[in-house]
């Protein structure tokens, strides 16, 4: 499994309003949680997650998380209807200066969606995957071989795919597609602003 301390953010970040903000202790500490099978992601806090996909027979269900010790507490993990959902608890501000970095295995993961700032990295083999960022998320997924690939991505967000047969979708302004593998993307449809890019260009 992925070590996840290489997973943390070098940054602190915020979300939530209204109640007393969280602020990371500093301190780091990590937790492991059982969860159900998933084929989906969907991150919706500013945090980071790897999975890696082994489809060699039943996996371990073991979600790592580490994080300053006063908000690994407030991860919460749930798959539901075959995604796995991840957010806070707390409506709270949270500030973490150890930033929050989370690792599963998975057998499958074929559906994909980020909200804004937060990133996710993939590695392993699909037929398909369909992926949805929000404005400012990420998805390392060069090392994640499928067939096909549909993104939606919203104003500077960014991904990396490799599919060896089709890409589709559309990139919006200041967003960025990283192509390996060979796909054609001929059907990408690119706003003024927005790029596709080769994996070996600059």
């Amino acid at each position: 499994m992925i070590c996840f301390y290489a997973l943390l953010l070098a940054c602190s970040f915020l979300m939530g309003c209204g109640t007393q903000p969280i602020k990371g202790s500093g301190t780091l500490a990590k937790k492991e949680i059982n969860v159900s099978d998933f084929y989906g992601v969907h991150l919706k806090v500013p945090l980071r997650l790897a999975v890696e996909v082994n489809h060699k027979g039943p996996l371990p269900q073991i979600l790592e998380m580490a994080s300053d010790d006063n908000i690994v507490e407030h991860i919460r993990a749930v798959v539901k209807d075959g995604t796995l959902n991840v957010d806070f608890n707390t409506d709270a501000k949270i500030f973490s200066k150890m930033g929050v970095g989370l690792s599963t295995t998975a057998n499958e993961v074929k559906e994909v969606r980020l909200e804004k700032m937060s990133k996710l990295i993939l590695k392993g083999k699909a037929m398909s995957l369909t992926l949805s960022l929000a404005f400012n998320s990420a998805f390392v997924g060069e090392s994640y071989q499928t067939k096909s690939v549909h993104v939606e991505l919203e104003p500077l967000a960014r991904a990396s795919v490799c599919a060896t047969e089709k890409i589709s979708g559309k990139v919006a302004k200041g967003a960025v597609l990283i192509v390996s593998c060979g796909g054609d993307f001929g059907s990408v449809s690119v706003e003024d602003g927005g790029e596709i890019r080769l994996l070996d260009e600059p």
